[in-house]
């Protein structure tokens, strides 16, 4: 999928295209996230699924489960060779404040007002 097949999705308001599921293209989304291209990381991966889960695109139990999923890939690494640079701790940093800023957006958070459990 290039850039232009998420571009025309958001210009369709974040519907699913015929022939993809919104399973199928989370799991493409969230590779993205740890790409070295701040395109694909940032304008596309984390903007699409924002708003995704602005829509309710998702149930309670996948977003509980997408957290889980991205909260368990941020030790991915630690202790190896080369993850002491100074933008590696860049990085997680950025992705704590995403997941609050992902949290904070979830409807199901603000109507519960306790956060997914």
């Amino acid at each position: 999928m290039d850039k232009e097949f998420w571009a025309t999705i958001a210009m369709n308001e974040y519907a699913i295209p015929a022939g993809h599921t919104l399973s199928e293209l989370k799991e493409t989304l969230f590779g993205y996230l740890g790409n070295a291209e701040p395109e694909l990381r940032d304008d596309i991966a984390y903007t699409v699924y924002a708003n995704w889960l602005k829509r309710e695109m998702f149930t309670k139990e996948e977003v509980h489960a997408h957290v889980n999923e991205l909260l368990a890939n941020l030790d991915q690494g630690i202790g190896e060779a080369g993850f002491d640079h100074p933008g590696v701790f860049e990085k997680l940093a950025e992705i704590l404040y995403r997941t609050e800023n992902i949290m904070e957006r979830c409807p199901y958070r603000r109507r519960a007002g306790t956060g997914i459990s």
